[in-house]
């Protein structure tokens, strides 16, 4: 199998407005005409993480804003954000009750729901499910000695490719 396809970028700004809460003090990085858009979806993922950070601040794992490199969080993030878009309740139910309590489903069903909203009213597109699958599990098999998973790796020259396979993801 050949590595996964990077990023674009708007899958690459939708990270970046996850990561934007570590370091507020970097300067605009978007076109004015895209702003209005990415800041309403900067402050909706503000709410999601820090409604995650109040019921498990150990799960959020997000990396320098301008890193390349992405961790397991942001991408099963995009990937929940991704199936909200094309209207999969069902699997965005299954990542958010990995990390939320019942009581904090319902709220964060709400703030994905405004991400996709404006996502889908300008039409941006993302890669497909099946890519993000892919940079997943790329990055759930990276050694615990690597100093960060990173989407990038050829999944054809990791010993432990050759068993996973991206049908279990979803």
């Amino acid at each position: 199998m050949s590595a996964p396809t990077p990023l674009n970028a708007l899958e690459t700004l939708i990270i970046q407005s996850m990561r934007r809460q570590l370091d507020a003090t970097q300067g605009a990085w978007l076109s004015t005409k895209s702003k209005v858009d990415f800041d309403d979806i900067d402050t909706q993922l503000r709410r999601f993480i820090d409604l995650l950070r109040e019921t498990d601040p150990f799960v959020v794992k997000l990396r320098p804003l301008f890193d390349p490199k992405t961790t397991l969080f942001e991408l099963q993030l995009l990937y929940a954000i991704s199936e909200k878009r094309r209207g999969n309740e069902k699997t965005v139910s299954e990542v958010l009750n990995w990390w939320f309590p019942p009581a904090g489903v319902s709220e964060a069903h709400h703030i994905l729901g405004r991400v996709a909203a404006v996502l889908n009213e300008a039409d941006l597109k993302v890669h497909s499910i099946q890519q993000i699958k892919e940079q997943m599990l790329v990055a759930s098999v990276a050694r615990p000695e690597d100093p960060a998973p990173s989407v990038s790796v050829n999944r054809d020259l990791h010993p432990i490719s050759k068993y996973l396979s991206t049908e279990t993801l979803h």
